[in-house]
C-alpha cells in the first residue's frame, strides 16, 4: 500500500498525530470527512426519509444529544470544520452536497441509483400470486 494512504490512515487517529501530523492535504482530508461521515451516516438511518432532506440543521440537532451516536467525536467534526476554514454549517452540508450534479458519481458519469424523493414514479403492487412481468 502506498505510504502517503498510509499516513493518511494513521493520521486521522488523535493518538499518531505527533508521529503523523495532520501536515498534508490528504491527511486532512482524511480526518475531517471520517466523523462527519460516519455521524451524518447515523443521522440518515433514523430518519423516514433516510438522506432526503437531510440538512445541517438535522445534523447539529443529533450532535446535541450526546447518547445518539455516543462512540463519534463531536469535537473531531468541529476540528475539521476548523481546519477547512468552514462554518460548521458549511463543513456538515456544503452546496455540493445539496446538488445531484456535483455528488462525486455524477462527475463520473453515473446516474443516481434512485431519483430524488420526490420525483419518484409509482411503481405497480404485483398482486402476491401473480408473476412479475417485464
Amino acid at each position: 500500500m502506498d505510504e502517503e494512504v498510509v499516513g493518511a490512515i494513521l493520521a486521522h487517529a488523535e493518538w499518531n498525530q505527533a508521529e503523523y501530523p495532520l501536515d498534508r492535504p490528504i491527511r486532512r482530508a482524511l480526518f475531517v470527512v471520517d466523523e462527519l461521515c460516519g455521524f451524518s451516516t447515523a443521522v440518515a438511518y433514523v430518519r423516514p426519509e433516510r438522506l432526503a432532506g437531510l440538512t445541517a440543521a438535522s445534523v447539529r440537532n443529533k450532535m446535541k444529544q450526546k447518547s445518539f451516536a455516543a462512540a463519534v467525536k463531536r469535537e473531531d467534526i468541529e476540528r475539521g470544520a476548523a481546519l477547512l476554514g468552514l462554518p460548521l454549517d458549511d463543513h456538515i452540508w456544503s452546496r455540493d452536497h445539496r446538488h445531484a450534479e456535483h455528488r462525486p458519481g455524477a462527475r463520473a458519469g453515473l446516474k443516481p441509483a434512485r431519483p430524488p424523493a420526490g420525483q419518484c414514479r409509482p411503481q405497480k403492487k404485483l398482486a402476491a400470486n401473480s408473476a412479475a412481468t417485464p
